[in-house]
């Protein structure tokens, strides 16, 4: 039985969920142009303020601003003006970083250099994988639903069999509320879902998509994406449990920060953007790349 305090929560995230899916839904109605690439590069901006700000990694203001406006550019590497520039920004980016090492050395550490710029990288790298697949491939909005439904459906089907059967801990000091028989069903989930909402989507896109699913295909990639999410929320578990917080930030009541949310994305979005080189899932009659 669900105590107060759980059932507050989820009311809490009800509540969010009511605000975040029509915007949810907005940006991808115009995923095809500039509005995604301005979505992605917030959330970006957002995430890594985030990682270094609530961590208490980075103090330096100017670092962070620097490491901010670095993320929310890299969603716009694909854009006319920005290509085959991308070695040229970072370049910029890590001389700023290294001169205000020089000009702060006295207080600042070059592990705060360090960890800026993995994260800077690591974040807005990983998110673009939306913008990514957009831009490379015809009917890219699947693959960008896919990589929700993989990290969205398995933390669903995780919450609601880890609190039903859930015994054995999948990593008790890491997250102690994670058990096995979660992540087991959350995989699950997973797969039978994206089955079943592939075979919708390619119903519903036939007369003007002509779309084919490989059944094989979906399966390993939902199967392997699902667990692949687990470890990115796994990795978010570890980060706050060293650092002594309880969530990266507030912006999303009931589920924490932008990070909190996206953990699981952050790992599975680079893995499908991959996998669509590899082994495509959908293909069309012409299987033109953009």
């Amino acid at each position: 039985m669900l105590d107060k305090s759980m059932v507050m929560k989820m009311k809490t995230r009800l509540l969010s969920a009511v605000i975040g899916i029509p915007i949810l839904i907005a940006v991808l109605f115009f995923y095809d142009t500039i509005v995604l690439n301005i979505a992605i590069a917030l959330i970006c901006m957002i995430g890594v303020y985030e990682f270094l700000h609530s961590t208490k990694y980075v103090a330096n203001p100017v670092i962070l601003v620097c490491s901010m406006l670095f993320a929310g550019m890299i969603p716009f590497m694909n854009f006319e003006l920005m290509k085959d520039r991308t070695t040229l920004v970072m370049l910029v980016y890590i001389v700023i970083l290294i001169a205000i090492l020089f000009a702060r050395h006295n207080t600042l550490k070059f592990e705060e250099i360090g960890v800026a710029f993995t994260v800077s990288v690591l974040v807005p790298f990983a998110l673009s994988s939306f913008v990514f697949v957009r831009d490379k491939y015809d009917g890219g909005i699947f693959y960008i639903l896919l990589i929700f439904l993989c990290a969205w459906i398995s933390d669903a089907g995780a919450y609601f069999i880890g609190r039903v059967f859930g015994k054995h801990r999948l990593a008790p000091t890491i997250s102690p509320k994670k058990t096995i028989e979660g992540a087991v069903g959350g995989v699950i989930f997973c797969v039978i879902f994206n089955v079943a909402f592939t075979y919708v989507y390619t119903v519903i896109t036939e007369d003007s998509l002509h779309l084919e699913a490989n059944l094989i295909a979906l399966i390993v990639v939902s199967f392997v994406g699902s667990i692949i999410g687990i470890f990115g929320d796994l990795f978010a578990s570890i980060v706050k449990r060293q650092t002594g917080i309880k969530d990266f930030g507030n912006i999303i009541p009931g589920h924490g920060g932008i990070i909190d949310r996206f953990d699981s994305v952050l790992f599975i979005a680079p893995f499908i953007y991959v996998m669509c080189d590899i082994w495509p899932i959908m293909s069309t009659a012409s299987d033109l790349v953009k």
